[in-house]
């Protein structure tokens, strides 16, 4: 623009147009750069985030969440299905038909049941059109390996795992929720009714599925 030879007031306009342009693109580049990398940002979105976060019974308003003369969570904001601590959601409301359907398996935990699946494990269904869910018994002498099992799955679970005594024995077991993880493998594991090997076993097994 400057090697053409223009005039002076030539000049003059497209220097001010440019500038004109330029500062205030300038200013909302560094003003952005500013407050992403700001502390006092950073704080001011995580407690934006949280503030907007709605609870499961504002998400399903009609959903029937809790069944009658039940405490209500107001406060729970979504599901945990996999961790370490015991009470995760042991005693927890029955899960609505919404619910069942959000809870899944980690890719470890599958493992871990499509082995209990090949061993001492079995699931059941209350009806045709249901949910499955998983049983799982072992004898006193290794109620240390079936509650190891149980703290895996607990999160899956609505209770304890309970004595069971059969003429004489003695047995530990626990059984998990009706969920949609569970029927997806119920639905592999059995026909008519009757338990069998999927023949596609080699796709689902895993090490943590070989160790149980």
């Amino acid at each position: 623009m400057y090697a053409v030879g223009l005039d002076v007031d030539t000049r003059a306009y497209f220097t001010a147009a440019t500038m004109i342009i330029a500062v205030p693109t300038g200013i909302k580049i560094f003003s952005w750069l500013k407050g992403s990398f700001s502390k006092t940002f950073l704080a001011y979105s995580i407690n934006s985030l949280t503030e907007g976060v709605i609870t499961l019974r504002e998400r399903f308003p009609r959903a029937n969440l809790y069944p009658k003369n039940t405490i209500i969570n107001n406060k729970c904001i979504d599901l945990v299905p996999y961790g370490y601590y015991l009470t995760g959601t042991i005693h927890y409301p029955r899960y609505n038909i919404i619910l069942q359907h959000m809870v899944n398996l980690t890719s470890y935990l599958y493992g871990v049941v499509v082995g209990l699946m090949l061993s001492d494990g079995w699931m059941n269904k209350k009806n045709v059109n249901g949910q499955a869910r998983l049983f799982l018994k072992q004898s006193i002498n290794n109620a240390s390996y079936l509650f190891y099992t149980f703290f895996l799955l607990s999160h899956y679970c609505s209770s304890y795992p309970y004595i069971v005594n059969s003429r004489g024995f003695i047995a530990v077991a626990f059984v998990t929720r009706t969920l949609t993880c569970f029927t997806e493998l119920y639905n592999s594991f059995y026909e008519n009714g009757k338990k069998c090997v999927p023949s596609d076993i080699y796709n689902m097994l895993t090490i943590q599925g070989l160790s149980h």
